[in-house]
Protein backbone atom coordinates (compact mmCIF):
# COMPACT_ATOMS: atom_id res chain seq x y z
CA UNK A 1 0.00 0.00 0.00
CA UNK A 2 1.24 3.83 -0.29
CA UNK A 3 3.98 5.25 2.41
CA UNK A 4 2.97 6.69 5.53
CA UNK A 5 1.74 10.47 4.73
CA UNK A 6 3.77 13.45 5.65
CA UNK A 7 1.56 15.47 7.02
CA UNK A 8 0.28 15.05 11.04
CA UNK A 9 -2.73 12.67 10.77
CA UNK A 10 -2.95 9.28 13.31
CA UNK A 11 -2.75 6.12 12.04
CA UNK A 12 -5.88 4.71 13.28
CA UNK A 13 -8.02 7.22 10.78
CA UNK A 14 -6.77 4.53 8.19
CA UNK A 15 -8.35 1.50 7.03
CA UNK A 16 -8.29 -0.73 4.39
CA UNK A 17 -11.02 -2.86 2.14
CA UNK A 18 -10.32 -5.22 -0.76
CA UNK A 19 -7.15 -6.27 -2.64
CA UNK A 20 -3.79 -4.58 -2.05
CA UNK A 21 -2.99 -5.16 -5.68
CA UNK A 22 -1.94 -1.59 -7.16
CA UNK A 23 -2.65 -0.94 -10.94
CA UNK A 24 0.16 0.24 -12.96
CA UNK A 25 0.56 4.46 -13.04
CA UNK A 26 -3.16 5.03 -12.86
CA UNK A 27 -4.57 8.15 -10.78
CA UNK A 28 -5.30 7.89 -7.58
CA UNK A 29 -8.97 8.49 -6.94
CA UNK A 30 -10.91 10.17 -4.21
CA UNK A 31 -14.92 9.22 -3.63
CA UNK A 32 -15.35 12.43 -2.17
CA UNK A 33 -18.92 11.62 -0.22
CA UNK A 34 -19.00 12.66 3.42
CA UNK A 35 -16.86 15.41 3.34
CA UNK A 36 -17.38 18.15 0.66
CA UNK A 37 -14.50 20.37 1.57
CA UNK A 38 -11.18 21.21 1.53
CA UNK A 39 -10.22 22.11 4.98
CA UNK A 40 -9.71 19.54 7.32
CA UNK A 41 -10.42 17.20 4.62
CA UNK A 42 -8.05 14.37 5.97
CA UNK A 43 -8.91 12.14 2.92
CA UNK A 44 -8.41 14.27 -0.14
CA UNK A 45 -5.08 15.09 1.84
CA UNK A 46 -4.36 11.68 2.07
CA UNK A 47 -4.90 10.88 -1.82
CA UNK A 48 -3.34 14.12 -2.48
CA UNK A 49 -0.08 13.03 -1.13
CA UNK A 50 -0.12 9.65 -2.45
CA UNK A 51 -0.64 11.02 -5.76
CA UNK A 52 2.68 13.22 -5.51
CA UNK A 53 4.37 10.86 -3.81
CA UNK A 54 4.02 7.94 -6.90
CA UNK A 55 3.63 10.49 -9.51
CA UNK A 56 0.12 10.07 -10.49
CA UNK A 57 -2.92 12.70 -10.72
CA UNK A 58 -5.70 12.82 -8.31
CA UNK A 59 -8.97 12.64 -9.64
CA UNK A 60 -12.36 13.48 -7.30
CA UNK A 61 -15.49 11.75 -7.74
CA UNK A 62 -19.14 12.67 -6.15
CA UNK A 63 -21.79 10.39 -6.77
CA UNK A 64 -25.24 11.57 -6.11
CA UNK A 65 -27.08 8.56 -5.26
CA UNK A 66 -30.74 9.08 -6.28
CA UNK A 67 -32.22 6.48 -4.31
CA UNK A 68 -30.16 7.92 -1.06
CA UNK A 69 -31.43 11.64 -1.42
CA UNK A 70 -32.21 13.96 1.24
CA UNK A 71 -35.85 15.43 1.19
CA UNK A 72 -36.61 19.06 0.16
CA UNK A 73 -34.47 21.92 1.49
CA UNK A 74 -31.62 19.40 2.75
CA UNK A 75 -30.59 17.98 -0.67
CA UNK A 76 -30.88 21.46 -2.26
CA UNK A 77 -28.35 22.90 0.74
CA UNK A 78 -26.12 19.67 -0.08
CA UNK A 79 -25.94 20.44 -3.75
CA UNK A 80 -25.61 24.07 -3.03
CA UNK A 81 -22.45 23.52 -1.27
CA UNK A 82 -20.94 20.74 -3.43
CA UNK A 83 -21.41 23.41 -6.06
CA UNK A 84 -19.11 25.80 -4.29
CA UNK A 85 -16.75 23.01 -3.08
CA UNK A 86 -16.56 22.01 -6.84
CA UNK A 87 -15.52 25.99 -7.70
CA UNK A 88 -13.05 25.87 -4.38
CA UNK A 89 -11.40 22.54 -5.73
CA UNK A 90 -11.02 24.31 -9.38
CA UNK A 91 -9.27 27.06 -7.87
CA UNK A 92 -6.46 24.57 -6.59
CA UNK A 93 -6.50 22.72 -10.28
CA UNK A 94 -8.36 20.05 -9.39
CA UNK A 95 -11.92 19.26 -10.92
CA UNK A 96 -14.54 17.49 -9.19
CA UNK A 97 -16.80 15.33 -11.52
CA UNK A 98 -20.09 14.51 -10.12
CA UNK A 99 -22.60 11.93 -11.22
CA UNK A 100 -25.73 10.85 -10.64
CA UNK A 101 -26.62 7.36 -10.24
CA UNK A 102 -25.58 4.33 -8.33
CA UNK A 103 -22.33 4.45 -7.00
CA UNK A 104 -22.63 0.30 -7.06
CA UNK A 105 -22.26 1.11 -10.99
CA UNK A 106 -20.24 4.04 -11.37
CA UNK A 107 -17.32 3.35 -9.18
CA UNK A 108 -16.10 0.10 -10.50
CA UNK A 109 -15.75 1.88 -13.79
CA UNK A 110 -14.72 4.89 -12.13
CA UNK A 111 -11.92 2.72 -10.81
CA UNK A 112 -10.82 0.45 -13.99
CA UNK A 113 -7.95 3.51 -14.62
CA UNK A 114 -6.99 4.07 -10.64
CA UNK A 115 -4.28 2.49 -8.48
CA UNK A 116 -6.55 2.90 -5.47
CA UNK A 117 -9.92 4.23 -4.59
CA UNK A 118 -9.91 7.00 -1.00
CA UNK A 119 -13.18 7.22 0.52
CA UNK A 120 -14.40 9.58 3.31
CA UNK A 121 -16.02 7.46 6.06
CA UNK A 122 -19.49 7.18 7.37
CA UNK A 123 -21.01 5.47 9.93
CA UNK A 124 -24.59 4.77 9.37
CA UNK A 125 -25.54 1.16 8.80
CA UNK A 126 -26.35 1.63 5.09
CA UNK A 127 -23.38 3.80 3.98
CA UNK A 128 -21.05 1.06 6.25
CA UNK A 129 -22.71 -1.73 3.75
CA UNK A 130 -22.42 0.29 0.89
CA UNK A 131 -18.66 0.68 1.11
CA UNK A 132 -18.59 -3.24 1.62
CA UNK A 133 -20.26 -3.64 -2.10
CA UNK A 134 -18.32 -0.88 -3.53
CA UNK A 135 -14.82 -2.85 -1.73
CA UNK A 136 -16.51 -6.18 -3.41
CA UNK A 137 -16.67 -4.65 -6.53
CA UNK A 138 -14.01 -2.28 -7.59
CA UNK A 139 -10.78 -3.98 -9.10
CA UNK A 140 -8.42 -1.93 -6.82
CA UNK A 141 -8.12 -1.35 -2.84
CA UNK A 142 -9.71 1.44 -0.86
CA UNK A 143 -8.95 3.30 1.38
CA UNK A 144 -11.27 4.80 4.12
CA UNK A 145 -9.97 7.82 6.05
CA UNK A 146 -12.09 9.39 9.12
CA UNK A 147 -12.22 13.01 8.87
CA UNK A 148 -15.54 13.73 10.59
CA UNK A 149 -15.47 12.77 14.03
CA UNK A 150 -12.45 13.83 16.41
CA UNK A 151 -11.70 10.43 17.69
CA UNK A 152 -11.88 7.71 15.01
CA UNK A 153 -14.78 5.68 16.39
CA UNK A 154 -12.98 2.47 16.99
CA UNK A 155 -10.37 4.55 19.02
CA UNK A 156 -12.67 6.34 20.98
CA UNK A 157 -14.38 2.75 22.45
CA UNK A 158 -15.26 -0.79 21.35
CA UNK A 159 -18.50 -0.74 22.29
CA UNK A 160 -21.88 0.66 22.35
CA UNK A 161 -21.70 3.43 25.21
CA UNK A 162 -25.28 4.03 26.95
CA UNK A 163 -24.62 7.73 28.26
CA UNK A 164 -22.37 10.57 28.04
CA UNK A 165 -21.66 9.56 31.27
CA UNK A 166 -19.04 6.49 30.56
CA UNK A 167 -18.71 7.49 26.98
CA UNK A 168 -17.06 11.33 28.18
CA UNK A 169 -13.79 10.12 30.41
CA UNK A 170 -12.90 7.91 28.00
CA UNK A 171 -13.06 10.79 24.75
CA UNK A 172 -11.28 13.53 27.13
CA UNK A 173 -8.49 10.99 27.69
CA UNK A 174 -8.50 9.96 24.23
CA UNK A 175 -8.03 13.72 23.15
CA UNK A 176 -5.50 14.30 25.68
CA UNK A 177 -3.43 11.50 24.18
CA UNK A 178 -3.44 12.75 20.74
CA UNK A 179 -0.96 15.02 18.86
CA UNK A 180 -2.36 17.94 17.00
CA UNK A 181 -3.60 17.19 13.51
CA UNK A 182 -4.42 19.53 10.60
CA UNK A 183 -4.80 18.21 6.79
CA UNK A 184 -3.88 20.79 3.38
CA UNK A 185 -4.33 19.80 0.04
CA UNK A 186 -1.28 21.65 -2.40
CA UNK A 187 -0.05 21.23 -5.37
CA UNK A 188 -0.75 17.69 -7.87
CA UNK A 189 -1.71 16.76 -10.99
CA UNK A 190 -5.72 17.22 -12.23
CA UNK A 191 -6.90 13.94 -13.52
CA UNK A 192 -10.51 14.83 -13.07
CA UNK A 193 -10.61 15.55 -17.14
CA UNK A 194 -9.39 12.50 -17.94
CA UNK A 195 -11.69 10.69 -15.29
CA UNK A 196 -15.10 12.79 -16.90
CA UNK A 197 -14.25 11.28 -20.23
CA UNK A 198 -13.51 7.84 -19.35
CA UNK A 199 -16.74 7.79 -17.64
CA UNK A 200 -18.64 9.63 -20.10
CA UNK A 201 -17.42 6.71 -22.54
CA UNK A 202 -18.81 3.53 -20.22
CA UNK A 203 -22.52 5.62 -20.34
CA UNK A 204 -21.83 7.70 -17.92
CA UNK A 205 -22.29 11.87 -18.01
CA UNK A 206 -21.49 14.01 -15.67
CA UNK A 207 -23.30 16.78 -14.53
CA UNK A 208 -23.58 20.12 -13.03
CA UNK A 209 -24.92 21.04 -9.37
CA UNK A 210 -26.43 24.42 -8.85
CA UNK A 211 -25.11 27.10 -6.68
CA UNK A 212 -29.39 28.21 -6.33
CA UNK A 213 -31.22 27.49 -3.54
CA UNK A 214 -32.97 28.77 -0.05
CA UNK A 215 -30.61 27.36 2.43
CA UNK A 216 -26.65 28.82 1.73
CA UNK A 217 -24.39 25.39 2.16
CA UNK A 218 -20.82 24.85 1.73
CA UNK A 219 -17.55 25.08 3.30
CA UNK A 220 -17.08 29.05 3.23
CA UNK A 221 -20.72 29.33 4.74
CA UNK A 222 -19.74 27.06 7.47
CA UNK A 223 -16.87 28.58 8.19
CA UNK A 224 -18.56 32.21 7.98
CA UNK A 225 -21.46 30.65 10.77
CA UNK A 226 -18.64 29.00 12.83
CA UNK A 227 -16.81 32.46 13.42
CA UNK A 228 -19.64 34.76 14.06
CA UNK A 229 -20.56 32.17 16.89
CA UNK A 230 -17.04 32.67 18.31
CA UNK A 231 -17.36 36.27 18.24
CA UNK A 232 -20.91 36.72 19.00
CA UNK A 233 -22.53 34.04 20.41
CA UNK A 234 -20.08 31.72 22.18
CA UNK A 235 -20.13 33.30 25.32
CA UNK A 236 -24.07 33.31 25.68
CA UNK A 237 -24.59 29.60 24.67
CA UNK A 238 -25.26 29.30 28.37
CA UNK A 239 -28.63 30.56 27.39
CA UNK A 240 -29.26 28.19 24.40
CA UNK A 241 -32.70 26.99 25.95
CA UNK A 242 -34.18 29.75 25.71
CA UNK A 243 -35.11 29.88 21.47
CA UNK A 244 -35.63 33.10 22.12
CA UNK A 245 -31.89 34.12 22.67
CA UNK A 246 -30.95 32.85 19.34
CA UNK A 247 -27.56 31.31 20.43
CA UNK A 248 -27.11 28.46 19.08
CA UNK A 249 -23.73 27.75 16.75
CA UNK A 250 -26.22 26.71 13.81
CA UNK A 251 -23.91 24.46 12.52
CA UNK A 252 -25.47 21.10 12.77
CA UNK A 253 -26.40 21.12 8.78
CA UNK A 254 -22.98 21.62 8.07
CA UNK A 255 -21.44 19.06 10.25
CA UNK A 256 -24.16 16.46 9.01
CA UNK A 257 -23.37 17.47 5.20
CA UNK A 258 -19.51 17.30 6.29
CA UNK A 259 -19.24 21.22 5.18
CA UNK A 260 -17.15 21.52 8.38
CA UNK A 261 -14.80 19.06 10.49
CA UNK A 262 -15.66 18.89 14.66
CA UNK A 263 -11.41 18.64 14.57
CA UNK A 264 -11.76 22.49 12.83
CA UNK A 265 -14.29 23.66 15.53
CA UNK A 266 -11.86 22.37 17.98
CA UNK A 267 -8.51 23.27 17.34
CA UNK A 268 -9.95 26.96 16.49
CA UNK A 269 -11.20 27.35 20.02
CA UNK A 270 -7.61 26.35 20.80
CA UNK A 271 -5.97 29.14 18.54
CA UNK A 272 -8.40 31.70 19.91
CA UNK A 273 -7.88 31.14 22.97
CA UNK A 274 -11.10 30.18 23.86
CA UNK A 275 -10.48 26.54 24.81
CA UNK A 276 -11.76 25.78 28.71
CA UNK A 277 -11.14 22.09 28.97
CA UNK A 278 -13.03 20.55 32.02
CA UNK A 279 -12.29 20.04 35.39
CA UNK A 280 -10.81 16.26 35.61
CA UNK A 281 -13.97 14.17 33.62
CA UNK A 282 -17.30 15.52 34.99
CA UNK A 283 -19.85 16.90 33.15
CA UNK A 284 -19.49 20.36 31.40
CA UNK A 285 -21.22 22.98 34.75
CA UNK A 286 -21.94 25.73 33.61
CA UNK A 287 -18.81 27.94 31.67
CA UNK A 288 -20.20 28.46 28.37
CA UNK A 289 -17.27 27.29 26.59
CA UNK A 290 -17.33 23.61 28.22
CA UNK A 291 -20.87 23.44 27.61
CA UNK A 292 -20.15 23.73 23.65
CA UNK A 293 -17.27 21.50 24.05
CA UNK A 294 -19.73 18.87 25.51
CA UNK A 295 -22.27 19.42 22.96
CA UNK A 296 -20.22 19.22 20.39
CA UNK A 297 -17.57 16.91 21.16
CA UNK A 298 -19.38 14.15 23.56
CA UNK A 299 -22.90 14.34 22.80
CA UNK A 300 -21.82 14.19 18.68
CA UNK A 301 -19.50 11.61 19.20
CA UNK A 302 -21.82 9.63 21.20
CA UNK A 303 -24.53 9.63 18.19
CA UNK A 304 -21.65 8.55 16.32
CA UNK A 305 -20.59 5.87 18.85
CA UNK A 306 -24.60 4.73 18.59
CA UNK A 307 -25.43 4.28 14.86
CA UNK A 308 -22.21 2.36 14.58
CA UNK A 309 -22.19 -0.03 17.49
CA UNK A 310 -26.08 -0.48 17.33
CA UNK A 311 -27.25 -2.04 13.93
CA UNK A 312 -30.96 -1.91 15.24
CA UNK A 313 -30.62 2.10 15.48
CA UNK A 314 -33.14 2.97 13.56
CA UNK A 315 -35.62 -0.03 15.02
CA UNK A 316 -38.02 0.09 18.52
CA UNK A 317 -35.45 -2.67 19.36
CA UNK A 318 -32.62 -0.24 19.28
CA UNK A 319 -33.57 1.20 22.32
CA UNK A 320 -32.65 1.19 25.46
CA UNK A 321 -34.25 -1.46 27.68
CA UNK A 322 -35.77 1.51 30.16
CA UNK A 323 -37.19 3.48 26.72
CA UNK A 324 -38.96 0.48 25.33
CA UNK A 325 -40.23 -0.65 28.86
CA UNK A 326 -42.05 3.03 29.01
CA UNK A 327 -43.24 3.38 25.79
CA UNK A 328 -45.20 -0.20 26.05
CA UNK A 329 -46.66 0.51 29.39
CA UNK A 330 -48.34 3.70 27.51
CA UNK A 331 -48.71 1.99 24.12
CA UNK A 332 -52.92 1.80 24.86
CA UNK A 333 -53.31 5.13 26.64
CA UNK A 334 -55.96 7.21 25.33
CA UNK A 335 -55.22 9.61 22.72
CA UNK A 336 -57.64 12.71 22.81
CA UNK A 337 -56.32 13.32 18.78
CA UNK A 338 -54.74 11.70 16.18
CA UNK A 339 -53.12 12.88 12.74
CA UNK A 340 -52.61 11.52 9.78
CA UNK A 341 -48.84 12.29 8.12
CA UNK A 342 -50.02 15.16 6.08
CA UNK A 343 -51.61 17.17 9.12
CA UNK A 344 -48.14 16.74 11.09
CA UNK A 345 -46.34 17.50 7.79
CA UNK A 346 -48.42 20.75 7.44
CA UNK A 347 -48.24 22.06 10.79
CA UNK A 348 -51.63 21.41 10.94
CA UNK A 349 -52.24 20.38 15.03
CA UNK A 350 -54.17 21.84 17.61
CA UNK A 351 -50.83 22.89 19.56
CA UNK A 352 -50.07 26.12 18.36
CA UNK A 353 -46.37 25.79 19.85
CA UNK A 354 -45.46 22.62 17.80
CA UNK A 355 -47.05 24.05 14.69
CA UNK A 356 -44.42 27.32 15.32
CA UNK A 357 -41.89 24.22 15.26
CA UNK A 358 -42.60 22.44 12.06
CA UNK A 359 -43.00 25.89 10.12
CA UNK A 360 -39.20 27.15 11.43
CA UNK A 361 -37.74 23.33 10.51
CA UNK A 362 -39.66 23.95 7.14
CA UNK A 363 -38.54 27.45 6.29
CA UNK A 364 -35.19 27.56 7.54
CA UNK A 365 -33.97 24.02 7.43
CA UNK A 366 -33.18 24.80 11.48
CA UNK A 367 -34.85 24.21 15.17
CA UNK A 368 -33.24 25.01 18.50
CA UNK A 369 -32.70 22.11 20.43
CA UNK A 370 -34.96 22.39 23.38
CA UNK A 371 -37.36 23.12 21.01
CA UNK A 372 -37.11 20.21 18.71
CA UNK A 373 -37.09 17.68 22.16
CA UNK A 374 -40.15 19.07 22.78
Amino acid sequence: MPNTPTFAMEPDRISFWGTERLKGNGSVLYWMQASPRLTDNFALSWAADQARRENRPLAVLTVIDPQEQNPGLAQQFYEQGLALTAQQLQAQGLTLVVLRGDPRLILPKAAQNAAFVVLDRSYTLEQRQLHREVARLCPVPLVGVEDNVTIPVKSASSKEEWSAATFRPKLWKALHQRSPEHAVVGDVADGGPELASQLNDSGFTPIEVSTGGALKGGELAAQEKWQDFLAQKLSRYGQRNDPLQEVQSGLSAYLRFGFISPLTLLRDLQTEGLWKPQAGFAPAGTDPRAEFLDEVFVRRELSVNFVFYQPLYRQFEGLPSWAQATLNAHRNDPREVLYQEKAWDEAQTHDEVWNACQNLLKTTGQMPGYLRMY
